[in-house]
């Protein structure tokens, strides 16, 4: 699937295959990629998916142990960079060293832009780091020169490393470079990602810096309109990671002015900081926009995939191993201590009947933009534009090959929702059709309990639907209690929370609801304060807002009985915060509901709120 895909992305952007994987692999891996014939590692798959101007985040991934545990260390690192903690980092980077996958391309690249990094920490010499960062682009950009850039296919580790590059050059005064290869890479970013879901990882960090050398220059105007435009994209895709850098420097700019937009910048600003000190979050600095990521990509471990389908389906390692593999090597395999081949993989999934391959997609088919539709569906499904999202979906069905399995659950979900939405079936019904399209890819044996599964983004959302019409059909504990279980299968899994951002993040927002709705508020509020933690680890933003000002109505709730001003001075806190954040996320439905609700209930406090 994804070796198809490949192919028909570089065939339609008429890259030959020599430009798009040199200095990642060879002519003839991409061939046998291309072909099905090879499976890339998540590291390869990325560089080549982000070359071609796309997200691989589109994707969700079955990883050995051995890579997450790469993508750990590297976690660890950036960490250590963003507390300053360069002991951590050189700790990290010693012990990446070690893997035996270090010694490849793309590791030695990340290694060397690390070891750069620290070099400069210890030294302060910007002529160094220039010489180790071109060395690592030069990894895999044999000949790298910045005055062709345009000439490049870069991924976005690649970009990353030409920002680094570019502030070595101002860091040695080189002012006229740095200004205007920084131009051209910002035009490079606008031209080269097509795909939002890409491009809003990295305009941004572009954008911050040519906004802040603008400023520097008195070309004020200019700098406002660069940061208005990276923080729109930001708020379109639900990220908030580098938007504090970009507000600031806006209102640098605009420091002479007075107006509305200005104000309410200020206040974006203020109630973002705030709720980074609430929650004991160091907010983000100007100087970690260069390698934080608000990648939303989804990984399973392989060995936790085959250990609970194993255990799901009552099989015994001795009859999944079969003829071909011995209990041992089963027993081996699910500890994570080894990593099956592709032939035994695909033996085992055959055995099992698991439908998670290496790469995975909810719907399967080679063209991109049916990816790009769909996830434009489900920004609008986020915010409740049902009617948007049936003409989008009636579009979206005619490019569906319904032959596969995914696809079919996929769109008999969405279509059952919609059926659902505009009455045409009633809630028990709908949990009906919605447990036999989760059966689809989900053997659920007698007994078979959800916390024990290693579920998708799909099925998440299939999971969550059931218990939001559990809970309208007056079955709140038997929703609460299937929502617990979604949120364990995650809690319980050794994969990072993170990397289901999306999926818990909307289990959090309903389970908190349900539990507030039957006053179980003091769990309700752990459940939020969760959420806002979980969510400003993640980057995201599409549910900040709420998150806020749902804590403000629970404790609202709490302090029923206290006077009005007592429970003005508590919950009207988080209600303004939130309904800054709302307004600077582009979340106007959940800032109306707080405005209305302020209105009603704190008239004496709406003068901090804009009209």
């Amino acid at each position: 699937m994804i070796g198809n895909l490949i192919f028909t992305l570089r065939t339609q952007q008429e890259i030959p295959q020599k430009k798009l994987c040199c200095g990642l692999c060879s002519d003839a891996t991409l061939s046998r990629i291309e072909l099905e014939e090879r499976v890339p590692d998540k590291f390869l798959m990325d560089a080549i998916i982000q070359r071609l101007g796309k997200s691989p985040d589109k994707f969700f991934t079955v990883l050995s142990e051995r890579d997450y545990v790469l993508l750990c260390i590297r976690e660890k690192i950036e960490k250590g960079m963003e507390e300053d903690d360069w002991a951590a980092v050189e700790e990290g980077l010693n012990h990446y060293l070690q893997a035996k996958e270090a010694g490849l391309n793309l590791h030695r690249q990340y290694c060397e832009k690390i070891q750069a990094f620290l070099l400069y920490h210890r030294t302060g010499d910007p002529v160094i780091c220039e010489k180790m960062i071109l060395s690592s682009i030069g990894r895999t950009v044999p000949g790298f020169e910045l005055k062709a850039l345009k000439d490049y296919y870069l991924s976005r580790e690649e970009v990353i490393l030409i920002l680094i590059l570019l502030t070595c050059l101002k860091g040695q005064g080189r002012m006229d470079e740095y200004s205007l290869s920084l131009q051209e890479l910002l035009d490079y970013i606008e031209t080269h990602y097509t795909d939002e879901e890409e491009k809003v990882k990295i305009f941004p960090k572009a954008a911050l810096f040519l906004a802040e050398l603008k400023s520097e220059q008195g070309s004020y105007i200019e700098a406002a309109d660069i940061c208005r435009k990276a923080i729109g994209l930001l708020a379109k895709n639900a990220v908030i990671f580098g938007i504090t850098g970009l507000l600031r420097i806006y209102l640098l700019c605009q420091k002479d002015s007075n107006n509305e937009d200005t104000k309410s910048a200020e206040k974006q600003l203020e109630s973002l900081l705030w709720v980074y000190g609430e929650y004991g979050a160091a907010p983000e600095r100007e100087s970690d926009a260069i390698h934080k990521c608000n990648s939303q990509t989804e990984v399973f471990l392989m060995n936790e995939v085959i250990r609970s389908s194993r255990k799901n389906s009552r099989m015994s390692q001795e009859v999944l191993g079969g003829d071909n593999l011995a209990p041992e090597t089963i027993s081996r395999i699910e500890s994570g201590k080894r990593k099956p081949h592709i032939n035994n993989f695909k033996k085992i999934q055959k055995a099992l009947g698991i439908d998670k391959d290496i790469y995975n997609v909810d719907i399967l088919t080679n063209d991109f933009t049916v990816y790009e539709k769909k996830r434009e569906i489900e920004r609008l499904a986020a915010y409740h534009h049902y009617d948007e999202i049936k003409d989008r979906f009636e579009e979206l069905k005619q490019l569906i090959d319904m032959d596969d399995k995914m696809n079919v659950q996929y769109v008999l979900m969405t279509q059952t929702w919609l059926d659902y939405k505009e009455k045409k079936a009633s809630a028990e019904k709908t949990v009906n059709k919605l447990n036999e399209i989760l059966d689809l890819t989900i053997k659920r044996q007698t007994g078979c309990q959800i916390e024990h599964l290693s579920l998708s983004k799909q099925e998440a959302n299939i999971i969550v639907r059931i218990a939001i019409l559990y809970n309208q059909m007056k079955q709140s504990e038997k929703a609460i209690s299937l929502l617990k279980e979604v949120l364990k299968s995650y809690q319980n899994s050794q994969i990072d929370m993170k990397y289901h951002s999306v999926s818990v993040l909307m289990i959090m927002s309903n389970l908190e609801k349900y539990l507030e709705e039957n006053d179980y508020l003091d769990e309700a509020v752990e459940i939020c304060d969760q959420a806002v933690a979980f969510t400003l680890r993640c980057g995201r933003g599409q549910f900040l807002g709420k998150y806020i000002a749902k804590k403000g109505f629970i404790l609202e709730k709490k302090m029923a009985e206290m006077s009005a001003a007592e429970r003005s001075s508590v919950c009207c806190r988080y209600f303004l915060r939130a309904y800054d954040i709302s307004c600077l996320m582009r979340d106007l439905v959940s800032a109306n509901i707080i405005k209305n609700h302020l209105a009603d209930n704190y008239p004496a406090v709406m003068n901090g709120v804009k009209n």
